[in-house]
């Protein structure tokens, strides 16, 4: 049986790179679902977080720096900002998501 992974990106630019690049590469095992939370409320992702753990599907929920002086800082905000949300699935994509993607995922 095929799982849901569910992949949190920013904006329209993160999707057409998820889109063309990344979820190919996780597609073969998952079906992959990109979710655009920048324009979204907190509450809402606070919710759809809680579904997928119902779910029994993961996530990864990426964010570029927005001017954190490190990747701890940005994490904590995220934290902050997200409630319910996982401090392992959180990655942090360098300033040009195009020119390199790192995951911090501990499987």
């Amino acid at each position: 049986m095929e799982s849901k992974l569910f992949i949190f990106i920013e904006g329209d630019d993160d999707e057409r790179f998820f889109e063309r690049i990344i979820k190919p590469i996780f597609e073969n095992k998952n079906e992959v679902h990109l979710v655009k939370y920048a324009q979204k409320k907190n509450e809402k992702i606070f919710q759809f977080l809680k579904s997928i753990q119902t779910m029994n599907a993961d996530y990864i929920f990426v964010a570029d720096n927005n001017g954190s002086p490190c990747i701890t800082d940005r994490k904590q905000r995220i934290e902050n900002d997200f409630q319910n949300i996982d401090k392992n699935k959180i990655t942090k994509a360098r300033r040009n998501i195009y020119a390199k993607f790192i995951f911090f995922i501990d499987e």
